[in-house]
């Protein structure tokens, strides 16, 4: 399988649908970066290094009081099958 970057997966899964909130964790911070991320379709982004009350609020902001939250870390791999599963 072709390896595939974050936005890809961000456009796939806007492009089939999907309306989840997605909170995009990277290491590119330039500006030009996270407008791209944005038109793919992110809710949030999320800039590495980050602090435990950073990545327990961000979620918090898209997700009702009393909602369940489900995290997922995933290799590209593993977001691929989820997409082929979805589809």
């Amino acid at each position: 399988m072709p390896e595939k970057r974050g936005l890809d997966l961000v456009t796939e899964l806007r492009a089939l649908g999907a309306t989840l909130p997605i909170i995009m964790v990277t290491t590119e911070a330039q500006k030009g970066q996270v407008i791209k991320a944005i038109q793919a379709g992110v809710t949030d982004y999320l800039t590495k290094p980050f602090d435990n009350e950073v990545i327990q609020s961000k979620p918090e902001r898209y997700v009702p009081n009393g909602s369940r939250m489900v995290l997922l870390s995933c290799n590209m791999q593993a977001s691929h099958k989820l997409l082929q599963k979805s589809a």
